[in-house]
């Protein structure tokens, strides 16, 4: 059952990200993420021929800071298109 409760938190997080953004912008969520990630695996992998468990923990934690800096990458964008469409529209 605790697997469960997991389940169903990991996917309602990611169903309000879905809601928050369009889909097409989560893929610049996720591109960020997934390189990292890949990169990160590939650098374990040549450095000391494989990963551990704490390689996978500075994986995740990683990823995780990708995807909040992308996150408000497009939440400034968004604020700074809407400003920018605002003060567009006074002018004509």
């Amino acid at each position: 059952a605790p697997q469960m409760i997991d389940l169903i938190i990991a996917y309602s997080t990611a169903l309000i990200a879905l809601v928050l953004f369009t889909v097409y912008r989560i893929i610049f969520i996720l591109l960020p993420a997934f390189t990292a990630k890949k990169w990160l695996e590939i650098y374990f992998r040549k450095w000391i021929g494989g990963y551990t468990g704490d390689c996978l923990g500075s994986i995740q934690q990683v990823t995780e800071v990708v995807v909040y800096l992308c996150m408000i990458a497009l939440i400034t964008y968004q604020a700074y298109e809407a400003s920018f469409q605002n003060q567009f529209n006074s002018i004509f």
